[in-house]
């Protein structure tokens, strides 16, 4: 039987200034068995090249920019509507992750 997987949803905009934190807490995750959903939503800043950065440098990034601006509402459902795993979970493009959160909530989940 092979490892749950789990989806996290990070839809970004104008996140420049943390992204790249925010996406190696996530790629420093125990548990591996994961895809990061990454929705940019025509920003103008650097955030587009920091995911485009990232989505080469890790294949569990699945990275798309939207066409148009959507909206946060829009981008969130973006990225939910891209997941096919499992389990799945939001992140935000300015918060940084411990390293067990996703063994955790597996565990919790498995278990309950």
């Amino acid at each position: 039987m092979s490892k749950p997987s789990i989806g996290i949803g990070l839809p970004v905009y104008q996140n420049e200034k943390f992204l790249a934190a925010a996406l190696d807490s996530i790629l420093a995750q125990s548990y591996s068995n994961f895809v990061v959903y990454l929705s940019e939503d025509q920003s103008d800043d650097n955030t587009a090249k920091i995911c485009q950065q990232y989505a080469a440098m890790d294949p569990r990034i699945e990275y798309s920019q939207n066409e148009k601006n959507l909206g946060e509402i829009g981008n969130h459902q973006r990225v939910l509507d891209l997941a096919d795993t499992d389990y799945f979970m939001f992140a935000r493009g300015h918060e940084l992750l411990p390293a067990n959160l996703l063994a955790d909530c597996l565990e919790i989940l498995e278990n309950d």
